[in-house]
């Protein structure tokens, strides 16, 4: 049975989302050392972990647990989390280390034994029988991450408590894939899965990649995690009577939404001296299916009076800036008209 070491490659990599794994080694299914250790990793699936797509400069949570599935207590539990350069899999009990993420991503922790920066390194120490250990950590990047995708890896090892060096330690693994998207100003994917903040923005007006005087923000119902939000610079203007588009459509796709879910919209424009009426003011929005159409007024008498009222909104003006916020029966495309 292979030796544990670790190889170090450079420096930092892409990063982001949920990323939980899972790896069961039955007894009878023990590696060829003699050693009976049952080890569960668990994420999204037994061996598995989340695959995500993200956008350069944006941070996701991992959470990863391990459990002790055997019946004698493991020393030396030791967790690193990183790239996999060797996407060959390898037999449990005998998987290889990662490398370090490459450059412009980083790995934080407040998980006791745990270090982060380049890989995710932690050391676990003992771990009873039946027993469970949880580290939460967050992946971030930079906006000048390189776009790329690349294959994950989260390998465990343990030892038996009556022979916790040599070549008696085990290791365990799962893999995932991560896709970094570059950084835009304009637009937006992101991954919210659990707690995280369900706040996904483009570019704020004060940003000086911000060239279009627009800033979008959707807010995700709790229950979803992924989301893609992009300003539209020259989609065609809906004919309204009289009215005309202020800043540019706004779109969200957002994985698994229904029309059954409230989707909260909050777009800011700059106007540069133009003039506009508050009552006025109407949102339309343009459903999934892409024809389907409501036509939401932001008047006093339509403001949404709960967290679960759709087809309602409300505008108000701050020196140059119109802010209006609007919720809506599923994602899709929102445009402004006044």
């Amino acid at each position: 049975m292979k030796g544990y070491s670790v190889r170090r490659v450079g420096a930092g990599l892409v990063a982001a989302s949920l990323l939980a794994l899972a790896v069961s080694v039955p007894a009878s299914a023990a590696p060829s050392g003699g050693t009976s250790k049952t080890v569960i990793v668990f994420g999204v699936d037994e061996g598995v972990l989340a695959s995500f797509t993200i956008s350069a400069g944006e941070s996701a949570p991992i959470s990863v647990r391990i459990t002790n599935d055997g019946k004698q207590t493991l020393n030396n539990v030791h967790l690193l989390l990183g790239q996999d350069d060797n996407p060959l899999s390898a037999p449990n009990g005998d998987a290889t280390p990662p490398t370090w993420f490459p450059t412009g991503i980083t790995i934080a922790t407040t998980t006791a034994g745990c270090s982060g920066g380049a890989i995710l390194d932690c050391t676990l120490g003992t771990l009873g029988a039946r027993r469970s250990v949880t580290v939460d950590a967050v992946v971030n990047t930079t906006e000048d991450t390189p776009a790329a995708t690349f294959m994950t890896e989260g390998v465990v090892s343990v030892a038996e408590s009556g022979n916790d060096n040599g070549s008696n330690i085990d290791t365990f693994s799962a893999q995932g894939t991560m896709t970094i998207l570059g950084f835009s100003c304009d637009a937006v994917s992101a991954y919210r899965p659990g707690n995280s903040s369900k706040e996904v923005s483009t570019c704020a007006l004060g940003d000086e990649d911000n060239t279009n005087g627009q800033s979008a923000k959707v807010k995700l119902p709790a229950n979803l995690s992924v989301v893609t939000l992009s300003e539209n610079a020259g989609a065609a203007c809906p004919v309204l009577g009289s009215l005309t588009c202020i800043g540019d459509e706004v779109e969200a796709n957002i994985e698994g939404d229904t029309t059954g879910d409230v989707i909260t919209w909050t777009i800011e424009v700059v106007l540069n001296g133009q003039n506009v009426t508050l009552n006025k003011l109407v949102v339309v929005h343009t459903a999934d299916d892409g024809t389907t159409t409501t036509e939401i007024s932001l008047a006093k008498k339509n403001a949404c009076k709960t967290a679960s009222s759709t087809n309602c909104g409300s505008a108000s003006v701050s020196g140059d800036i119109l802010t209006i916020t609007v919720q809506t029966t599923g994602n899709g495309k929102t445009r402004l008209l006044g």
